[in-house]
């Protein structure tokens, strides 16, 4: 069975607020079977060069089966945790970054048809200043079914203005604002090939050049 994307939402999208701690806000699990959350944060760290990636992150109380984080660039930095087999009906996510932040976005991307055991068979984390401003998220031995899921961020631009192209499907996007070094943009994507092979697609935007992504291969 092909995994599906069943449904997302940015539990959280805060700015200027200097914190590393994000409660309160939970995420409604549908009842797909062989279900997966994936939680992707994109933060703008309050140091340039320390706290990203999280020292807690759970769902509904239970800590993810995987996790991938990236590097910081200038503020920037990415994460992917998956919970399998979440419970249905609404989970509460509580974070605790390695650092205060000064805006973070928390995008939930509910998958159905998931491995259940060890469904994450590679994954990739990385920072860069991509010119021109567009990342080709590349997976080249993609198993029959598997999904290529990815999600990445940048600072201080508009949201609006990231594109999907090259075969993959946008799940969603957001920012927490405009204000330059006080806010990220976040955009999730995925491509989910039939047949074993290369699945890749490129991500687009306009504004800061500085960006960074983390991506994962999930098995059916």
């Amino acid at each position: 069975m092909a995994i599906s994307v069943a449904g997302n939402s940015f539990v959280y999208n805060e700015t200027a607020t200097t914190t590393d701690s994000y409660t309160g806000n939970s995420y409604t699990v549908g009842s797909g079977t062989d279900r997966a959350v994936v939680v992707f944060l994109s933060g703008c760290s309050a140091s340039t060069s320390s706290g990203q990636g999280v020292s807690s992150i759970t769902l509904g109380g239970n800590t993810p089966d995987a996790t991938i984080e990236s590097g910081i660039s200038s503020r920037v930095w990415s994460g992917g945790y998956v919970f399998l087999n979440p419970s249905t009906g609404s989970q509460a996510l509580a974070i605790t970054t390695n650092g205060n932040q000064r805006a973070l976005l928390a995008h939930a991307v509910e998958l159905t048809g998931v491995d259940q055991t060890s469904p994450v068979t590679w994954s990739n984390g990385s920072t860069d200043t991509p010119t021109p401003s567009s990342t080709d998220l590349n997976r080249t031995t993609v198993d029959n079914d598997a999904m290529h899921i990815a999600s990445l961020a940048t600072r201080g631009g508009d949201a609006t203005t990231f594109s999907v192209t090259n075969g993959g499907t946008e799940i969603n996007k957001a920012d927490t604002g405009d204000n330059g070094t006080t806010d990220v943009e976040g955009i999730s994507a995925y491509e989910a090939p039939a047949t074993a092979g290369n699945a890749d697609f490129i991500i687009s935007w306009t504004g800061d050049l500085r960006r960074t992504f983390v991506q994962l291969e999930i098995k059916p």
